[in-house]
């Protein structure tokens, strides 16, 4: 096992083999050393720009399992399923796993750094090597990227061994840039324990029934919400969202995880489209600005939309006027 923490190696490192390399060589340096690891451990915050942090334990091993622990949930890969542990409601309820749920996971930017690990390599356009900083005693070496899409900049602070110590996203929203910070604790390579991937309810803790489990479950593709909303005889809500878009977090916080939002699936089926994964049916509908929310027929013609989120009253307005 080697084990690093930021400031204080604990084992003999590797020199980096591009310390004068272009920022791309970096960052495919990075992707190597994810990729190759049996497995990874590590303990991180992600915060908003002067916002609050959150604290994530995260563990991987291969070929396909997963533990991550933040403040709010705990979503834990074996292998064969994925279990899902709300801890503010103390509830849960488990998935089939597949290559696409676990994609899924790590498309969200609060644990994408870690991507690699499983394969996937980090797209880039320009990149710039903005030289050295010291954080807490380490040397790190910044390389700004810009992201395929051009709303998205991440720029990677690498410490001698080649591992990403810190990062700053920035992301283009209309007129506004949202910034948020990575900010790791510790990375551990080889360190995960078999145990870490083994689902334990707290005492506490209650599974969803199926009928639980439908008043809130969210579709991802629009061709299979369209298919239930038909079947149903509903219509669709969906929401367009980008998972480092605030006001789109807020609207997640504030209403879709309340009983009032949830008692609407009687009427609607509920649909999430991730921007960032599918720009094909963002443009199809126009969405130029997050969040986005539009009520649509079962053959995904629009009836109703809005732009923004201006609270929980004014989201009902919209909503719960439709017929």
């Amino acid at each position: 096992m080697k084990k690093w923490l930021l400031g204080v190696p604990a084992a003999a490192i590797v020199a980096f083999a591009v310390a004068q390399g272009s920022g791309t060589q970096y960052i495919q340096s990075f992707v190597k050393a994810l990729s190759s690891a049996d497995s990874i451990v590590a303990e991180y915050t992600y915060q908003p720009l002067n916002g609050a942090r959150t604290n994530y334990s995260v563990a991987f091993a291969k070929p396909n399992k997963l533990r991550i622990d933040s403040d709010f949930q705990l979503i834990v890969a074996d292998g064969t399923k994925v279990t899902y542990y709300d801890k503010k409601a103390k509830t849960y309820y488990s998935d089939e796993q597949s290559n696409a749920s676990i994609a899924q996971l790590l498309s969200d930017d609060r644990v994408g750094i870690w991507a690699p690990f499983f394969g996937k390599n980090i797209e880039t356009g320009a990149t710039k090597v903005l030289g050295a900083r010291k954080s807490r005693g380490v040397t790190l070496t910044g390389v700004e990227a810009q992201m395929p899409g051009g709303a998205k900049t991440v720029t990677f602070y690498f410490s001698e061994d080649g591992l990403a110590r810190q990062a700053e996203f920035a992301f283009r929203n209309g007129a506004n840039v949202e910034r948020y910070l990575f900010d790791s604790k510790s990375i551990q390579i080889g360190a995960a324990n078999e145990a870490l991937f083994a689902f334990r309810a707290p005492q506490d803790a209650r599974e969803l029934s199926a009928e639980e489990r439908m008043s809130d479950k969210w579709f991802t593709n629009l061709e299979e919400a369209k298919k239930a909303a038909k079947a149903s005889n509903r219509l669709i809500f969906t929401d367009f969202f980008a998972t480092w878009c605030g006001p789109c977090k807020a609207l997640e916080a504030e209403v879709f995880t309340t009983d009032r939002f949830k008692a609407l699936s009687k009427k609607f089926v509920f649909l999430k489209i991730d921007v960032d994964l599918q720009p094909d049916v963002m443009k199809a509908y126009g969405v130029t600005a997050m969040p986005t929310q539009m009520i649509l027929n079962a053959d995904g013609g629009v009836l109703k939309k809005t732009v923004g989120y201006g609270g929980p009253e004014a989201f009902y307005s919209f909503i719960e006027g439709v017929e």
